[in-house]
């Protein structure tokens, strides 16, 4: 969820072995992740921009992040309703998949995503989008979410 310029983990669930890496009521700065990157979709462009010029860089893994312009390009896809992927930014072992949940009726700008060692968020890319969009369309309930895991990507 979007609190200022900073996205706070909402709830978090941790898989087998994998070490708790955002808790919930974690805060971040938005431009860190890409799920703080789909709440940064939800503000008008101009606003979206200036808190992306004042990234620090350093944050990331050097060489991970070309620029600015890279995170706004990740800004604008999630803006039209992409799936938008951190492949180890932040943390090299750790990769991050990430899409806009529009939940009707609330106006809180929220993101929906999957983090895990980098290397099963590679091999299982497409069970990770499948999981996203089914999530995140309207209505979605468990049953619409395996019915979609089981005959798409699953």
């Amino acid at each position: 969820q979007l609190y200022g310029e900073q996205q706070a983990i909402m709830a978090a669930a941790q898989g087998p072995g994998m070490p708790v890496i955002a808790a919930d009521g974690s805060q971040y700065p938005t431009y860190v992740t890409v799920s703080g990157l789909c709440l940064l979709a939800a503000l008008p462009p101009a606003e979206a921009d200036a808190i992306i010029g004042a990234a620090d860089l350093s944050t990331f893994v050097p060489g991970a992040v070309s620029g600015a312009d890279e995170l706004k390009l990740d800004v604008a896809h999630a803006r039209a309703g992409s799936i938008v992927v951190d492949r180890g930014r932040a943390d090299p072992a750790y990769g991050c998949v990430a899409r806009v949940w529009d939940i009707e009726g609330l106006s809180t700008p929220m993101s929906l995503s999957i983090l895990g060692p980098l290397v099963r968020i590679d091999t299982e890319m497409e069970l990770c989008e499948t999981l996203l969009t089914a999530a995140t369309a309207p209505g979605a309930d468990r049953l619409s979410i395996m019915t979609a895991v089981t005959s798409g990507a699953g």
